[in-house]
């Protein structure tokens, strides 16, 4: 919320209104040099009980901001389309959806392959373009919570970046067990910070 007064301003032998608006306007006119003077003006009016040129009074109007349709967060991203050698589309997205396809091992080897000009033969990969596209950025997901009382192996006091490499360490153990893939720290943190694969 934010506030500011409007001003009224009456001669003082006639009473009748000379003008009435905010400091800006008032300046505007001419009637005072500036918003400061005006605010002087007015506090030495009050004290005055009969004022010689004008009386002054004021009143505060509250501004109510209502939240219209929020503003989709846009950001520039590489969008990657892969194809084989028969020219068919193995797979499009950015660095990150094509990891999660399995079509790549990580978002490192993807710029790696488009800099050595798109061409993977262990991966099938024969061309390779990028272009840019604005996305909408995806909310972040609640981070799980911990109990940051109990020990941790070792440390008494442990910290939420100490107990998510713990949590992280535990996912990728069960994810090795069940035969799915393991997920770097970036990875697991963009997921939510899941408890399981």
């Amino acid at each position: 919320m934010g506030c500011r007064y409007i001003y009224s301003i009456y001669d003082a032998k006639s009473g009748a209104l000379v003008a009435k608006g905010d400091a800006a306007k008032l300046v505007g006119l001419g009637l005072f040099r500036d918003a400061g003077v005006l605010s002087t003006s007015y506090r030495k009016n009050r004290e005055c009980k009969k004022p010689r040129k004008y009386r002054i009074e004021r009143e505060k109007v509250v501004k109510t901001f209502v939240m219209t349709t929020p503003q989709k967060a846009l950001r520039s991203m590489y969008i990657y389309s892969c194809y084989d050698a028969r020219d068919k589309l193995l797979g499009r997205g950015t660095a990150w959806e094509l990891v999660e396809s399995g079509l790549f091992g990580s978002e490192t080897s993807i710029y790696s392959c488009y800099n050595k000009g798109g061409v993977n033969d262990r991966l099938g990969v024969a061309r390779m373009t990028r272009v840019s596209e604005m996305r909408e950025l995806q909310p972040k997901r609640k981070a799980a919570v911990h109990r940051k009382a109990e020990p941790l192996r070792g440390i008494s006091h442990p910290t939420a970046l100490q107990w998510d490499v713990h949590d992280l360490l535990v996912y990728n153990r069960k994810a090795k067990k069940q035969g799915k893939r393991e997920l770097s720290y970036g990875q697991w943190s963009a997921m939510g910070k899941p408890a399981e694969p």
